[in-house]
């Protein structure tokens, strides 16, 4: 299930985001393994051709704080990686 960012925003949404993200070109495994080892994510999966992450994550999560360690935890592998919410 894909959340809009108004409801991400909010904290209200449950279930998965879909993240669009630029340097994905090298590394997408380790991109996808970073996100997966983020406290609160269920599972997360890279698209390579439509350059999306979708990240599933944990019931009671607080979305909004998972996403910015998503994104922390990837700027680790790729310093140049960019995920836009």
């Amino acid at each position: 299930m894909s959340i809009s960012r108004r409801e991400f925003l909010k904290g209200t949404a449950a279930g998965a985001l879909s993240l669009t993200t630029m340097g994905l070109l090298g590394g997408c495994s380790s991109k996808e393994e970073a996100a997966k080892a983020t406290k609160g994510v269920k599972d997360a999966v890279v698209n390579f051709m439509t350059l999306k992450m979708q990240v599933e994550f944990e019931d009671g999560a607080d979305i909004p704080k998972i996403m910015e360690d998503v994104r922390s935890n990837c700027k680790k592998v790729e310093d140049d990686c960019e995920i836009y919410l």
